[in-house]
This record gives structure tokens, C-alpha cells and sequence, in this order.
């Protein structure tokens, strides 16, 4: 799991990457055809999604 700088929570599943927001409430998906173990955030900072 990560947080993004909106306070957003990003998880990996088993279908692909899912965002809920800070209450809670699922934003979006991103579907993947194989099963997600991890993810993390690119950029200099390593804060970049």
C-alpha cells in the first residue's frame, strides 16, 4: 500500500491496483491481467504516481 500526496490510498489486488480516497470510498481501478503483489511510485522523490 502507498499514499499519494492527496492523502489517497493505492493497493495492489488481486485483479490489478485499486485508489480509495481518505474516507474510505473506491476512486478507481487499474485492471491488469496478472495478479498485483506490490506497486510504489516513481520520480526523483519516489513520491510520483
Amino acid at each position: 500500500m502507498r499514499c499519494d500526496v492527496m492523502g489517497n490510498l493505492w493497493s495492489s489486488a488481486a485483479d490489478g491496483v485499486h485508489c480509495f480516497d481518505q474516507k474510505g470510498v473506491l476512486l478507481g481501478k487499474i485492471l491488469v491481467p496478472q495478479v498485483v503483489s506490490n506497486l510504489c511510485f516513481g520520480g526523483l522523490d519516489g513520491h510520483r504516481c
